[in-house]
This record gives C-alpha cells, structure tokens and sequence, in this order.
C-alpha cells in the first residue's frame, strides 16, 4: 500500500504552518501554557489537512482478486443440449473459485445482454437470451464483457461459443482485448451436422407478364444422398406440382455437393407473386436443422390494374366499388384486416392501390400500419380512405402512419371540437413487468410503454390526458392536461422503468382524484397492470363503483398469465368498460391495439349524420373530371385538409361550415384519396343507385392505380451470403444506355422502415448500391430516376424491385468454427478450454494476469477531518470553563450537592481577569 499525490507542489503550503504558530502563541500569551498549546495544535491540524487534500492525496494497494465475466452464445445455431452441458460445467467450476473472486455473465445471439455484473454470487441462467436469436455477433459481445470489467480486480473472459459469427469482426475485439490486458478464455461450443440439406436459394426473372410461364431454379446443397419433395406456395396457396399423385410436392433425388432443381410455374395475376419453395425430407433423421429448408423469391407480373380492397371482416363496406371496378375490367379482391396483415408489405407490393373501406386503426397492428405508408410514398402505390363510423379520426387513425400519406388533418380545430374527453393511463412499473416477451427482444415494460404512446398518439390534441405509474406506490408521471402534440407526453412515458411491488390500489384512487377535477364530458381510466396486487380486492371494487357513480369508466388489461384477471374483471364491470386478458406473448404484440382502441371509444365523436348535399367544386379534373353533381349523403367523418398538399374536389356545406368530402395527393411517388363518406347503404345509399356511380368509380381508382413500371429503367437485387446488391440499368426507347441521369433509391426493411440506399454510377446509365440483407422477410427497394434524353426532353421513371430472405443466416452452419475461436483465444493471450475439462480447469487462473492496481482517493476525508478541528478550534477560543464550576456541575448532573454559589454574581477572581483582559485591549496598550 502507498500513498501518491496528484498535486504534490501544494504540500508546499505546509510551510505556512510556522508563521501561523509564531503568529498564534503571541496572540494567546495571556493564556496558560496548556491552553496555548492546545490552540496552536488545532489551528496547525486544520492547516494541514487543508493542505493535504487540496494535494488530491490517494492510496493505491494491489488486489490479489479476480474476475470472470462469461460470455455464453445463445444464437439459434448452438444447440440447447451443448448450451445446458456448458452453463452446469461453468458453475461446477466457478464453484471452485477463491474467496472475493467474481463471476459476471453477458449473453449475446444478435445484440449481447448484460445478465449480471461481476460479483460474488452469481444468479440467473446463462443459456436464455430475450433478443433475435437469428444472428451472432461475436464482436459486440466482447466488447459488452470488456466494458463491465472491474477496475479493482485482475478480469479473464470466458467465450463460450461456435465461433460462427454472422455480424461484426471478433478478431478487432480480440485486438481490443489484448490492448485491455484481459485474456480471452474460449469454450468451442463443438458440433457437425453430418447429415443436412440446405435451401441456397432460388433464382427466378425479376418481371414477367401474366399468364407467362417462368423457371424457379432452386439450388439445395445437401451433406450426404438423401430423398425427400419439394413443396411450392404462391402467396401463401399451395401449387399442386403432382397432379397424378396424392401428393401436391415434386419428388426430388439429393447427391451429395451443390443440386440444381428446376421447376416451371404459371402466373394468372398481376403483382407481385411470392413463391416460397419447402424441402420435405422422406427421412428426418437425414436433415438435422428443418428451418434452412425454405427459399422464397418474388417476380413482379405485369398485367391490368389490380385493386385490394380492406374491409371488416362480414362486412360489405366495399362491394359496391368493387362491383363497379370489375365492370370496367379492373382486377379487384376483397380482404379482410387478418388477411392482409399476414401478408404484409410484401403483399400489398402485389397491388397498383388498396382500399380502407371503413377500417378502424385497432384493426392493424403497428406493422401494417407502417406496411401502407411505404407502400405509398415509397414503392408508389395508390391508397384510398372512406369514411364510415370507424374510420379516420373516429376510427383512432390520428397520429398513425397512414395518417400521414392521407390529404385530411383528422384531428380538426378547436372550433369544431364536439366533444372532449379525459384520459388517466394507470401502468403497472413493478420489478416483474422486466420479463422479457419472447422472440420481441423487449420486456413487458417496453411493450407497454409504446402501446401507451401509441393510444395517445390517437387522441386530439385537445383531449386530455394523465399518466400514473405504480409498483409500492403511486407516481404521477404526467399531470392531467391537454395532450398537445404528445411530444411531452411520450418523454414522460418512456421514463418509466421497472421496480418494486405492486400496489394498484393507491394508483386507482389517484387516477379518480385527477379525473374527478377534469370538465370533459367523457372521463376514462384504463389500467395496465401484470401481476398480483397488495391490498383487499373489495377496495378495488369499491373504487370502481365510486367512478362509475362519479361518470367515470374503467378498462383493465391483465398481461401476463399471472394477472389476477378475476380482480381485474371485476373491476372493468363495475367501472363499465371492459377486460383484456393479454396471457401469451402473441397477444402481447397487439397491445398497441387495445390502447388505440380503448383511447378512440372514449374520445370526440367526430361524425355528422343527417341529411348532406355535396358540392363539386368548379374546374375539377382528375378523380372528378367531367363530373358536375353528386348525389346526396346521409353522413360523414369530421376532417380538414392538410394545408397546401392537398386537393379539395367535393365539399359538403354544413352549419358550422364548408366540410370536405373528397381530396386527394400525390404522396412520393404515390397517390393518396379520401373520401370522408362511405359507399355503402349506411350513409351512401343514393351513390349506388347514382347513373354516374361507374364513371366516378373507375375515375376514381384509375387515377390513383399505380402506373406500370417504365420499361426503359431495369432494376435487379442479388444476394451472397448477407450481402444484396442492387444494379439499377436505363435505356432509352431505341435500346441505347442513357448518357445523363439522376438516380434515388429507397430500401424499405420488412419491418417497413424506410432508409435512404446510396447509388454510385459505375458506367453510362448503370447504377449499383449494396445492403446488408441480414433480417428475415422481404426487403423493397423502389428506384427513382430523371434522365434526359438525347432529344433535349426530360424522363422521370419509377422501378420497384424486391428481394426475399427466407431464412437467418444462423441456419446455414453446419458445424462450429474452431479455428476463429482458437484465433481469438490466441490473439487475446487466453486459453482453449474444452468443454470436457471446465470443471477440472481453474476458471480464474492467474496465470498471465497483471495483479489489479487499485486507487482511492481520501481528499474528502481529510477535507472532514479539518471541518471537525475547525469547529473544535472555534469552540476552545469562544468558550472558557472554570474548573470549581465544571466540578459542582457535574456533582449536580449526577444528583449530588447543591452549587455553593448562590448568587449570580460572577467570582472575583473571574472579574480581575476581564478587566486585565479589557486593558490589553485597549488602543496603544502593550
């Protein structure tokens, strides 16, 4: 141990101690010699740790301790059985360990997780990890476990892995290691599959024509011979490939290496058609890992116009305009919500416009929603909104991602506000809402945190809103006010963390004290909570009767298959709402749903019902050229344009102004319509019986169809290993390369988010960029281009292309990859450890290891220390004590005599003292 200084020149201010103690003994000359020197003492000790911790003073010690953090795989690729074997192995070991050693965990299959921090006592597994197992990044891993090392000890790593690394560089983490010091220790995870089929791909033309035979070439490499049938689906429908037998699957003969199998299909669709091809083996035993059996492709059929059309399920919102658009030979299918939500960006991709007939938001899920605003402004779609009870903003859509491609604010303004309504969220925060949901790489805190935000995204700004978190006690995360753009709102919300018990019913009586003060007529409480609660479940009962008889209504959602959902029933009958039960994590996924729809059903009504006449404004074209009159309404939903985007062709006139009917946009490359009514016998009865109903129709949908593809610009996507390229070519009408063009591409991932993909030319009129293709689904790219031509005129063009992941990489390991692990153990200065020899092996070893060289700083110590001689410094000079009177005191504390004065006048001894004091005091006395 030692003692180092961080400023050592300040210890040269202990030389002031010697004028200040020559200073103070002549100004305590009248004092005894005791006293002074006890004076003096103090003030040179409060000098000195001054002093001494203005020099930052700091002790270093060595630590003979040691740490291991375990870094555990637990991607899709390891098996469970070899995961298992190693976690009991590590802890046979660990338990070996020397007293103070620690063991710290981080897991890692796409992205790493930290388990636990380096201590003693280590709990929880090491084979489960709640992200993508899909995926592994080595690299990342090691740089999580380098971050957590501890400063007070000397660190080993322990990877304990295949070594089958699909994302990032172990070897630069490796390299990072060594420059640490902290060895990398590695556990070869080892396995070989010695009997495997793989579905490498399929290849397949980008674009054909309808009714055009094409080749799917399928390429599945196997391991040894092996026999089995390949299976086609086309958009999810099985293709019979056998007509003659019993079987729908083409039998196939595998040899061992790389088989090329060729099978034709026949498209009668236009769109894009996925094909997704399965291996079926005739022997299980002859394919060991059963998810790398798929391959999938897309081609892009050209044909007549084809229209989607959306509606609930039973209902017949869009028959009459589908009817009208198949008269005018126009490809129309009808969908319910649950059936386009299955097929997703990919499916819609297969259409030139999709209609929302009456589709309210809670009937999509988060997923789709973002799936319709990219298939408009990015891949060029039409989209059309009608109106219906459920729909717009009566139908939750304010604040979703279609919203925004739709030419309506539907969220109107102040003034025609009809009605208000206040919303109290009530979110479980316990320690228990931590658990991760499976197979969504968050917890159910994270899970409920969006669907909170989303449901009051929903919401007019006008409405109001308060938000109460609980675990042992309530908190009032946001006070009840309005939501405004929700901004503030959605901070407050993402705050919140899991901790503690739980108590619900002190956050409940919270919510009516907040609501109670609120002047909106519609008042609601919706509840979140996961788990058991404190308290007598009567309380919860009887504070949903006091809302109810207060006008106030209360929803529950139980996540979780602990929720008491008895309680929670209970108390959404009582407050006359009503009970979610969200038991398994498929439903978990749609809570944003139940938010969106609990927050709609208690918000403005935003529909006008009556008698309406609508008016065609003058000098329309598009959607309404040639159209003068339109037949009348029986109701609408409430909305207002979207300020200089949007095109007004039909308004109705009310009482409290001029409302629109119909508007529409170009929206990126796409187009977007609304028409605020329905098509229906609800509200548009008279439309279907209007002379001119197959004009506007076909006007209508026409116009926002997406146009073809411009066949003068080509664009493909091909995939090696995780890497997609895409080469976009253009040609002008003769054949020839276009000399000058501008070129912008968009990437849309499967999950629909949209990323800008940088093209650089590569020669005369060819363009290439590159993307990494690691998630599974479809990946979209849509092609802009403004080229000019060699006869001055000017060309805007559109491409839209996509390319299909079937499987994770992960899956196309078939066996470990011991050389990188011994690579990475070597680089770092560590050890290779076979899985056999773990509980035999010293875990913490240390062998090779720099003993840890730990510091702590005592300059607040001292700065202490010299705070308590000050104040015992001040008190010696400010108070003086006779010895008889400490003596008689004391004697009377302890129930002894009596003082021998009894009068208050002071000794005289004392009296000559003060006078002697005051003459020395005096001006010019010695």
């Amino acid at each position: 141990m030692s003692i180092a200084f961080d400023h050592p020149w300040t210890l040269l201010a202990l030389l002031l101690a010697l004028p200040l103690s020559w200073w103070g003994w002549r100004s305590l000359a009248w004092c005894s010699f005791g006293s002074t020197s006890l004076g003096l003492a103090l003030r040179v000790v409060v000098l000195a740790l001054l002093v001494l911790a203005l020099a930052g003073p700091a002790i270093d010690w060595r630590s003979d301790a040691a740490s291991v953090v375990v870094v555990m795989d637990t991607s899709a690729s390891v098996p469970m059985e070899l995961r298992t074997q190693a976690e009991a192995s590590i802890r046979a070991a660990a338990a070996k360990r020397r007293a103070g050693d620690r063991l710290g965990v981080v897991t890692f299959a796409n992205r790493p997780e930290v388990v636990s921090l380096p201590v003693v006592d280590v709990a929880g597994t090491l084979t489960l990890h709640a992200g993508n197992s899909g995926a592994t990044d080595i690299a990342a891993a090691l740089r999580m476990a380098l971050a957590v090392v501890p400063a007070d000890t000397a660190t080993r790593i322990l990877l304990v892995s295949d070594g089958n690394s699909t994302v990032g560089n172990p070897m630069e983490a490796a390299a990072l290691a060594e420059a640490s010091g902290v060895p990398i220790d590695v556990i070869p995870l080892r396995y070989k599959h010695t009997n495997e089929v793989i579905f490498e791909r399929i290849a397949a033309p980008q674009r054909a024509r309808i009714g055009q035979s094409i080749d799917l070439r399928m390429t599945l490499r196997s391991i040894g011979t092996a026999t089995g049938r390949i299976e086609l689906r086309q958009n999810d429908e099985p293709v019979d490939l056998d007509p003659d037998s019993d079987s729908i699957g083409f039998p196939v003969s595998l040899d061992p290496g790389a088989n090329l199998v060729t099978i034709p299909a026949v498209t009668h669709s236009s769109g894009a058609q996925r094909f997704e091809a399965t291996f079926v083996p005739d022997d299980v035993t002859l394919d060991a890992v059963a998810a790398n059996n798929v391959g999938a492709a897309i081609v892009f059929i050209g044909g007549i116009g084809r229209v989607a059309i959306i509606q609930p399920d039973g209902a017949s919102e869009g028959s009459a305009l589908a009817d009208a658009l198949r008269r005018g030979s126009i490809q129309v299918e009808e969908f319910t919500c649950e059936q386009a939500m299955r097929g997703g960006l990919t499916w819609l991709a297969g259409f030139d416009s999709v209609v929302l007939a009456n589709i309210p938001r809670w009937s999509v899920d988060n997923a789709f929603d973002r799936a319709l605003h990219a298939y408009c402004h990015e891949l060029g779609g039409g989209l059309v909104m009608l109106g219906g009870p459920e729909s717009f903003g009566a139908g939750g859509w304010i604040g979703s991602e279609t919203a925004r491609a739709i030419p309506l604010r539907m969220d109107p303004p102040q003034s025609r506000v009809l009605l208000r309504a206040s919303v109290a969220l009530v979110i479980d925060s316990s320690g228990s809402m931590g658990a991760p949901v499976e197979a969504t790489g968050m917890n159910q805190q994270e899970m409920a945190r969006d669907a909170a935000i989303a449901g009051l995204r929903s919401l007019s700004r006008l409405d109001e809103a308060t938000v109460i978190a609980f675990s042992g006690e309530p908190e009032l995360v946001a006070p009840r006010g309005p939501i405004g753009d929700g901004t503030a709102l959605a901070r407050a919300v993402s705050g919140i963390q899991p901790c503690g018990g739980t108590n619900l019913f002190p956050a409940l009586d919270l919510a009516l004290t907040q609501l109670r003060a609120s002047r909106a007529k519609s008042k609601h409480i919706l509840v979140l909570t996961d788990g058991q609660t404190m308290g007598d479940a009567a309380d919860g009962i009887k504070l949903a009767r006091r809302a109810r008889a207060e006008g106030i209504t209360i929803s529950t959602i139980g996540i979780g298959d602990g929720a008491n959902d008895q309680l929670l029933q209970s108390i959404a009958r009582e407050g006359e709402g009503r009970f979610h039960p969200i038991a398994s994590h498929a439903a978990a996924s749609k809570l944003p749903q139940v938010f969106i729809r609990e927050m709609a059903l208690e918000g403005r009504s935003l529909i006008e019902e009556g008698y309406f006449q609508p008016t065609v404004l003058d000098g329309m074209t598009g959607p309404l050229a040639g159209i003068q009159a339109l037949p009348p309404l029986r109701g609408y939903v409430l909305a207002v344009p979207v300020n200089g985007l949007a095109q007004v062709g039909a308004m109705i006139r009310s009482k409290e102004g001029n409302d629109v009917l119909l508007a529409w946009q170009n929206y990126g490359v796409g187009r977007a319509v609304a028409f605020t009514s329905d098509l229906s016998g609800r509200w548009g009865a008279a439309w279907k019986e209007w002379s001119g109903f197959q004009q506007f129709s076909e006007q209508l949908m026409r116009w926002n169809m997406r146009p073809a593809d411009d066949r003068s610009l080509e664009t493909t996507v091909t995939v090696d290993g995780e890497q997609a390229t895409v080469r976009v070519r253009s040609l002008q009408e003769t054949g020839a390369l276009a000399p000058t063009m501008r070129v912008e591409a968009r990437l849309v991932d499967p999950n629909g988010k949209v990323n800008d993909l940088p093209l650089r030319q590569v020669g005369p009129g060819n363009f290439e960029g590159s993307f990494s293709a690691r998630q599974v689904g479809a990946w979209m790219v849509s092609v802009m281009a403004a080229q000019q031509l060699v006869d001055g005129a000017a060309r805007a063009s559109t491409s839209h292309t996509a390319v299909n992941v079937p499987y994770a990489a992960e899956f196309r390991s078939i066996q470990d990859d011991g050389l990188t692990l011994r690579r990475i153990a070597e680089r770092s200065g560590g050890r290779m450890i076979e899985l056999d020899q773990v509980p035999f092996t010293d875990l913490c070893d240390r062998g090779g290891l720099t003993p840890a060289q730990s510091s702590s700083h005592i300059w607040d110590l001292l700065a202490m220390a010299a705070a308590i001689c000050f104040v015992a410094d001040v008190a010696w000079r400010r108070i003086t004590f006779d010895r008889k009177d400490l003596q008689e005191l004391t004697k009377v504390m302890t129930g002894g005599a009596q003082p021998t004065h009894a009068s208050n006048a002071p000794p005289a001894e004392t009296l000559a003292n003060l006078r002697a004091a005051r003459a020395r005091a005096r001006p010019g006395s010695s």
